[in-house]
């Protein structure tokens, strides 16, 4: 049984929801906490700047890592595992952003309705269709 009560909170909720403009939507997304006690620290980062910082970091990792492998014998203990913890970090963060892309692509696949699929795959033909007419005038 569901509580009756709640349903005109969730539609209030979706309603607001289709209110917000899209920018306030991603600054509420964005927007992180942290707080120890009374003491709260509120503050706004977009998935730019967090895919920015930690592209950033194994750049920075990766180039140590070479400075300290070329430097000699004792500091290129510490450059090794440098270069590969960079190239790790590196393989995690495509993953990563692999994973975001291919979920964004069957969020666009999932949102065309089940009729209108159909005049897709014609349009994509046509498109192929194109594409080989310009391949075989260029050649």
């Amino acid at each position: 049984m569901s509580n009756s009560s709640s349903e005109p909170e969730q539609h209030r909720h979706e309603a607001s929801a289709k209110d917000m403009a899209p920018e306030e939507i991603l600054r509420k997304a964005s927007t992180w906490s942290w707080g120890i006690g009374h003491r709260t620290i509120r503050w706004t980062i977009y998935p730019i700047t967090i895919a920015t910082i930690f592209g950033t970091l194994i750049v920075a990792f990766l180039i140590s890592g070479i400075v300290l492998t070329v430097l000699g014998i004792q500091a290129s203990t510490l450059g090794g595992p440098l270069i590969v913890g960079a190239l790790f970090a590196l393989g995690a963060f495509v993953g990563q952003f692999w994973a975001v892309a291919h979920q964004r692509y069957r969020d666009a696949i999932n949102s065309v309705p089940e009729n209108q699929l159909d005049a897709l795959d014609k349009v994509v033909k046509e498109l192929e269709a194109i594409h080989k007419l310009m391949k075989e005038r260029v050649t």
